[in-house]
């Protein structure tokens, strides 16, 4: 089944955290670590043989790479100066380009000290004039692709976004988005402008706790939070929707009109809202991007974890382990964590899994807008080479199994000159893609649109600007996060990428941001001058996303023969 075999996963286990170290493609150096000299012929293949298909539905989980770092210019180079009051305090934003900024507004306490690994705490007050002028910290992660390492834990923090001129008469929508990158990411990837000009929506973005201090389980935590511990990054969430209830009101925004979004782990997080209880009333549809189930483990299988972590740190002591992990060094914790999957299960902050709540119906019936990129799996296979047939097919055992053949029939060797040695890069690539990401997408969207307006989509521009140099000759394809940059050209991964979008590429950006906008607006893709965008209810078709076709809707017939989903339905390991 396209779901469920990726969804056999462990987040322990030196495989995760190997795949860690490179997160901008979720893969290992092809190199041995004890020399540091390159694999031989076959070594590879094993390399990739090691990876099992566990470790790898968490990698699809936590390791998508997202923008580097806003660079200094960007957080600081927005000019204007306004004031305004909230029942938190004054806050001092700024304005440019029609769109004024308040950047780094606390939504809850620092969960620093006692309060690591507690509920988010309310904001105290403040006194005075608060600049919020630029980002807030970034939540503890290490460097990579996604940018700069962090070590603050001081990061709840989030920033909204809203035309010029608004006021609290306004009562314009609002679209909250979650970022991508789980164990990595920032609010400062993604400055919605594009979004607030296009829909006159107001846009906010959200840091929360990542990594381990986003979901460490413990039965000693378990027991201070009266059953529930290893959910603190939904929580955090939680808590930013409960601030914009609140507070976006004195921004110009509807509390009535909310939309969450968010993509890759964010997209995860957002099918958790859907049927969590402490996330009911907060928002009236949704966005997922790229996020074709929602992950979960029990709080059993987390707890069982965070022992081997409080263990691994010295802290084995059951009674004392709270106290004593409170106490280390926020790097210590960071090293010996090797990754766990977004919500746990059995508590009162997700009672049960919240994948079969979709399935059963069991979430509000708001609307979705919910779609994957024609190449995933592209962006997680740049490296190690597999550019023989016999390390593509000894590749395929590792993962496979006694099934290798069977998709080698499927996805089977053609080289051409064109792949630059990628051929069994692309292909492993593909087989990810349309097991997990497409098909996958496919059983979520009819069990979404068996219950609610649900609209889908598929981002099939193949030729953009890629997410990078690092691999020369490799094409990304449509790969994961592409779309991101065509939403919010803030959004990089090292190397400008909305930068240098050619026009039609522009155009792209420009309908695609219209979609969102008129989606967040009225709860359906309606964008006079643009193809109809119709519900997956009423025409079992999606819309194609890409230039030179340009928008073009297809069947889900169509999509799911690309894909293969035929083969993958019938797929067990």
């Amino acid at each position: 089944m396209p779901i469920s075999w990726f969804g056999k996963s462990t987040t322990r286990g030196g495989a995760v955290g190997t795949a860690l170290e490179s997160p901008a493609v979720g893969w290992a150096q092809p190199a041995d670590r004890a020399t540091g000299r390159p694999l031989r012929r076959g070594q590879v293949a094993r390399r990739w043989r090691s990876f099992s298909v566990a470790a790898l539905a968490v990698i699809l989980t936590v390791s998508a790479p997202t923008a580097a770092a806003a660079n200094d210019d960007r957080r600081t180079g927005i000019q204007g100066n306004l004031l305004i009051r909230t029942d938190d305090g004054l806050l001092r934003g700024v304005q440019a380009d029609g769109v004024e900024s308040f950047l780094g507004i606390p939504y809850a306490a620092p969960p620093v000290g006692d309060l690591r690994w507690r509920p988010p705490q309310p904001v105290a007050r403040w006194t005075g004039l608060r600049e919020a002028t630029h980002y807030g910290n970034r939540c503890a992660q290490f460097a990579g692709s996604n940018g700069a390492g962090s070590l603050a834990e001081d990061c709840l923090y989030l920033n909204v976004q809203r035309p010029s001129g608004s006021d609290r008469h306004s009562r314009l929508p609002v679209f909250v988005f979650f970022h991508g990158g789980a164990d990595t990411g920032s609010s400062d990837q993604h400055n919605g402008s594009s979004i607030v000009h296009a829909g006159r929506i107001i846009v906010v973005t959200v840091d929360y706790r990542l990594g381990v201090f986003g979901s460490l389980a413990h039965s000693a935590l378990t027991a201070e939070g009266r059953g529930d511990s290893g959910n603190y990054t939904v929580l955090d969430q939680q808590q930013s929707l409960r601030w914009v209830r609140d507070r976006i009101a004195d921004f110009g925004g509807n509390p009535s009109h909310v939309t969450i979004g968010g993509e890759s782990s964010g997209a995860q997080e957002v099918c958790v809202h859907l049927s969590a209880p402490g996330s009911q009333g907060l928002f009236r549809a949704a966005v997922i991007q790229s996020g074709p189930t929602c992950f979960s483990q029990t709080l059993a299988d987390a707890e069982r974890a965070g022992s081997d972590l409080a263990t691994t740190v010295g802290c084995q002591d059951a009674a004392d382990a709270p106290g004593c992990l409170r106490g280390l060094a926020a790097d210590v914790l960071m090293a010996s964590f090797h990754g766990q999957l977004p919500v746990v299960t059995g508590t009162p902050t997700m009672p049960n899994d919240p994948r079969q709540n979709i399935a059963d119906g069991a979430f509000p019936a708001i609307p979705v807008l919910i779609g994957t990129n024609r190449d995933e799996g592209r962006t997680f296979f740049a490296e190690p080479k597999i550019s023989t047939e016999q390390d593509y097919r000894e590749t395929l055992d590792g993962f496979f199994g006694d099934r290798a053949d069977d998709v080698l029939r499927h996805y089977p060797w053609a080289p051409e000159a064109a792949d630059n040695g990628f051929t069994g890069n692309y292909l492993l690539a593909a087989t990810v893609t349309d097991s997990f990401f497409a098909c996958g997408n496919r059983t979520m969207v009819a069990d979404l649109a068996a219950h609610t307006s649900t609209f889908v989509y598929k981002f099939a521009h193949r030729d953009g600007p890629g997410l990078g140099d690092r691999f020369s000759g490799y094409v990304w394809g449509a790969g994961h996060a592409s779309e991101l940059p065509y939403l919010w050209p803030s959004f990089d991964n090292g190397l400008p990428i909305a930068a240098i979008f050619d026009r039609a590429e522009q155009r792209l950006a420009r309908n695609m941001v219209s979609y969102w906008s008129s989606f967040v607006a009225q709860g359906r893709p309606a964008v006079r001058g643009l193809p109809r965008w119709p519900s997956f209810n009423n025409s079992q078709s999606l819309m194609s996303l890409n230039v030179g076709k340009g928008l073009e809707r297809i069947s889900m017939t169509s999509f799911t023969q690309t894909h293969q989903c035929a083969f993958w339905d019938e797929f067990e390991p």
